[in-house]
């Protein structure tokens, strides 16, 4: 159960903002980036409606997918949402807690890998070689 838009109700997994036991305790060197992240991430009601979205499309059948054209572009297109939107490529559902044994594994959030130009190994000196511009911001 997640948050709809216009619903008054809150779910029960849904920890409260004004609640600080609620959340990992800061003081904790084993709290990561990673569960600060999914902690926000799993209260914001947009990824709860994504996660709704997803959730009611047909599930696949063992490792063959038997659904239409129009069920698979749609899973393609909430995939390629929750990557844009939320960084994360492995969506978990907003009820999953930090501290589920599961965690280690989902969410799986997208990391900026850099970019590196590398030239020829046996470029010469002579060649008409010009070294693209590229943007190293995130």
């Amino acid at each position: 159960m997640s948050l709809k838009k216009g619903s008054s109700k809150k779910p029960d997994w849904l920890p409260d903002w004004n609640n600080v036991a609620e959340y990992p305790d800061p003081k904790q060197k084993k709290v990561s980036g990673r569960v600060w992240a999914w902690e926000f991430l799993r209260r914001n009601p947009r990824y709860q409606q994504l996660w709704e979205e997803s959730a009611a499309l047909p599930k696949p059948v063992d490792f063959i997918y038997h659904e239409s054209f129009s069920d698979f572009d749609k899973r393609l297109k909430i995939k390629g949402r929750f990557e844009k939107e939320f960084g994360i490529g492995l969506p978990a559902p907003p009820s999953t807690a930090s501290t589920d044994p599961d965690f280690k594994w989902r969410p799986k959030f997208i990391t900026q890998s850099p970019r590196y130009w590398i030239l020829p190994v046996n470029r010469l000196d002579d060649d008409d070689f010009e070294m693209p511009e590229i943007d190293r911001r995130p």
